[in-house]
């Protein structure tokens, strides 16, 4: 009798309602610039790097877009002679890595 006094006591406490899971927010919402080009070395040099973040229609044009970046970003980085032959040679092993893929994908076409 004591345990269903003790059941009952808690059935009718426990009460949740939607608004216990309400929460005002703690933190104010930041609000975030979006990516932005590397500072030019000259004013010449500000409308090209406009022209290269501009956004590119087409999977050709967008693809000579990121080359353009990839090579200005390489420029802007300076790397020292050891780090260019280590990245020559990530360069090397991906392009196994795509051959390997390419002889594991013609495999598994003539196995279909």
């Amino acid at each position: 009798m004591i345990g269903f006094a003790i059941a009952a006591a808690l059935l009718l406490g426990c009460r949740v309602d939607p608004a216990d899971f309400e929460r005002t927010p703690v933190l104010e919402p930041i609000e975030l610039g979006g990516p932005t080009p590397p500072a030019a070395r000259t004013a010449g040099e500000e409308k090209l790097y406009q022209l290269l973040y501009a956004a590119e229609v087409g999977d050709r044009t967008f693809a000579d877009g990121q080359q353009a970046r990839m090579l200005a970003w390489l420029d802007a980085m300076q790397f020292t002679d050891p780090q260019l032959l280590q990245l020559q040679r990530l360069l090397d092993r991906l392009a196994a890595a795509e051959g390997a893929q390419q002889l594991w994908r013609e495999g598994l076409d003539a196995r279909e």
